[in-house]
């Protein structure tokens, strides 16, 4: 299956991770997955929550071909996320 992965499907990087942290104050873990949590969040300044899925994609035992697979299917799970406009996600 092939999908067009266009700028917004770039994993974030630490700033953008750093960012979301400021903005959201993570709560309960809610589910799990291989290499992700899903965990209950609020927002800072309106008190919102949101279910967040927090993807880990670490380099440190994974060799460049594994790493480049992962960071593939990253970017398919993120472009296939965003497809649903009527879910509210972060």
């Amino acid at each position: 299956m092939t999908l067009d992965v266009g700028p917004e499907d770039e994993l974030p990087d630490w700033a953008a991770a750093k960012e979301f942290y400021q903005k959201y104050d993570p709560k309960d873990i809610i589910g799990r997955g291989v290499s992700s949590v899903v965990r209950r969040c609020v927002h800072r300044a309106t008190g919102d929550e949101f279910a967040v899925k927090i993807m880990e994609v670490s380099a440190e035992r994974l060799s460049l071909e594994q790493l480049e697979e992962v960071r593939d299917a990253t970017r398919r799970e993120m472009h296939i996320l965003r497809q649903d406009a009527e879910r509210r996600a972060v």
